[in-house]
């Protein structure tokens, strides 16, 4: 482009040898290809574009100072965000800067602080007599805070332009608000222009456009700037792709879909009467039918919980950066959670023939991968579910395979009992609370993925609880996988000890538990049958854990120590259980 504005390429070479003498002197041709979007969204086909040239940058040219349409900021936004390239976004301000203007290039830690600087120095080559200044703003330590400030400023200006450093000036500004401190500088220098980096994306949230780049425009309507945001790395370009495939492949929901579906999560999310009745009701349903050991019962209580929806609602919060709704949630989850244990203490409590913990009790206290599997598909279909007003019949389903109350249920009778654990310890009210809390967060995690496929998309106002929320559940997650793996007892292991067991006994539950004398782990196990146990039989399980299975080649090392806790029911000679002894 030169002055005379676009020229076409020379056509040959004669052409390109002889140039027209009417045409200015300038910079060369510049050959352009000019693609027309017939869409609603110019976003998609700009995003498909930049994967398929992949240009080194996209530059975002605002028609104006003002932020123009609604559509067109829209269409800006998400190209800012989900370019794969590096990203300009130009706000025009109220006079054109000048061949000689002055720039200010803000210094952050990070790659779009440091595309800011080189940004800022590469415009400024061609203009002799041009300034640049990088800009720091230092939060308010004492004294010395300036002092800190140049010194990190110098370190960021190398490490973004080297050996070309010394060609940018310095200034520190001392502020507690990063925006502030820009705006402050600003107003005293008034630059020509101002080149800004992009703020960090967060784990969970888009705050790439929403800090201090913006509340800085906001302040200064006049200034011309640009947002630099550097290339998405490789892990950023896979999200990318994950979403364009889900939205390929999975049915989005439309508008009124998803105000049905936040209309839905969030009233039946918050603590009321018919929360605490429902909870109520389901906790003695539970309660009753652990005590009576009997499934069908503990089926009906699962079916009447209302625990499952304050948990999607957190992680439709989760999706939507929505802390408020987090907040609600959170809270409704902790109440309902604190109900369902007191009721079954004082269940526990009042009844009197309640003496021992039944097989039903025991069949909670252990959770293993394979519980954190069932939570998380759970989790998956009772968000799925919950979107499309088609499948919500599917949700009683959903809720007995989550199974929430009957483990809050089962250590409230546990701790009635002071039942104490095959590790000593408090097992039975211990492995219960885990396995309400795997079930919770894994819930919750899957919750947000199944949300998040479907078309629930992120909203403005994201806070740092939303953040933290997000970054706890992920950890969470990840421990509690992490720690049932590593805790569960190999599959073989399991089937030896259980060819170990005379008739009629079976293995209920076989895990690894820490000595309190510090010694090596105990393989602790539980076995239920009709009768005690033999008394060698854990000197018996650990000869046969201590041989290779085809009891070929040296003995390996097993365990020093086997515990076993036995679950005794009289049972009749048809095998049928007897109501009056364990």
């Amino acid at each position: 482009m030169g002055t005379g504005g676009w020229r076409p390429a020379p056509q040959d070479e004669e052409a390109a040898e002889a140039p027209d003498a009417s045409e200015p002197e300038g910079p060369p041709p510049l050959e352009v290809e000019l693609v027309l979007v017939a869409t609603a969204s110019a976003a998609s086909p700009i995003l498909e574009l930049t994967e398929a040239r992949k240009p080194d940058t996209l530059v975002l040219v605002q028609s104006q100072a003002a932020s123009g349409s609604q559509e067109e900021g829209k269409v800006r936004q998400s190209l800012f965000l989900d370019a794969p390239c590096e990203v300009l976004w130009l706000r025009p301000g109220a006079t054109r800067p000048d061949a000689n203007g002055r720039i200010v290039a803000t210094a952050a830690r990070g790659p779009h602080g440091k595309l800011s600087l080189a940004l800022a120095h590469e415009l400024s080559e061609p203009h002799e007599g041009a300034e640049v200044t990088a800009l720091y703003v230092e939060q308010n330590v004492g004294a010395l805070s300036r002092d800190v400030g140049r010194h990190v400023l110098d370190g960021l200006v190398q490490r973004a332009l080297g050996a070309r450093a010394s060609e940018v000036q310095r200034a520190v500004v001392v502020d507690d608000q990063v925006h502030d401190g820009i705006v402050e500088h600003l107003k005293r220098t008034e630059p020509e222009l101002l080149v800004l980096g992009a703020s960090k994306r967060s784990a969970l949230g888009r705050r790439l456009m929403r800090t201090a780049g913006l509340k800085v425009l906001q302040a200064n309507a006049d200034q011309t700037a640009i947002i630099a945001r550097a290339s998405l790395p490789l892990a950023g370009r896979m999200r990318r792709r994950i979403e364009a495939f889900l939205q390929r492949t999975v049915p989005q929901l439309e508008r009124k879909e998803r105000v049905d579906l936040v209309e839905r999560v969030q009233s039946n999310s918050f603590w009321d009467f018919d929360f605490v009745a429902l909870m109520s009701l389901s906790t003695l349903i539970a309660g009753l039918g652990l005590m009576a050991d009997s499934a069908a019962v503990i089926i009906g209580a699962m079916l009447v919980a209302p625990l499952m929806t304050p948990l999607l609602g957190i992680g439709l919060a989760l999706v939507q950066g929505n802390p408020n709704l987090i907040r609600a949630s959170l809270r409704t989850v902790s109440l309902g959670f604190a109900t369902a244990y007191v009721l079954g203490f004082l269940l526990g409590l009042l009844d009197p023939t309640f003496d021992a913990a039944t097989p039903e009790m025991l069949s909670r206290c252990s959770p293993g991968p394979r519980d954190l599997l069932v939570a998380f598909v759970s989790g998956l279909a009772g968000a799925y579910a919950s979107s499309r007003s088609t499948l919500l019949a599917a949700l009683p389903g959903v809720a007995i395979a989550a199974a929430l109350v009957p483990p809050i249920a089962t250590a409230g009778l546990a701790t009635a009992l002071f039942e104490g654990g095959v590790d000593g310890g408090a097992g039975l009210i211990g492995g219960a609370l885990l396995l309400f809390l795997t079930n919770a967060v894994l819930i919750v995690f899957a919750a947000t993925l199944s949300l998040a496929a479907v078309g629930v998309r992120f909203e403005p106002g994201s806070s740092r609880t939303s953040q933290a929320t997000g970054a706890f559940l992920i950890l969470a997650a990840l421990a509690l996988t992490v720690g049932l793996w590593i805790q569960a007892p190999a599959p073989i292991e399991r089937l030896r000890i259980q060819d170990a067991l005379p008739e009629n006994f079976q293995v209920l539950d076989a895990r690894w538990v820490k000595d309190r004398e510090g010694g090596a782990p105990i393989l602790a196990v539980r076995v239920a049958g009709p009768g005690a146990p033999p008394a060698d039989l854990a000197q018996t399980l650990r000869r046969r854990l201590s041989k290779p299975k085809d009891e070929e080649g040296p003995p390996q090392k097993g365990p020093q120590k086997v515990r076993i806790e036995a679950v005794l029911e009289l049972v009749s000679t048809r095998g049928e259980k007897v109501d009056d002894g364990r």
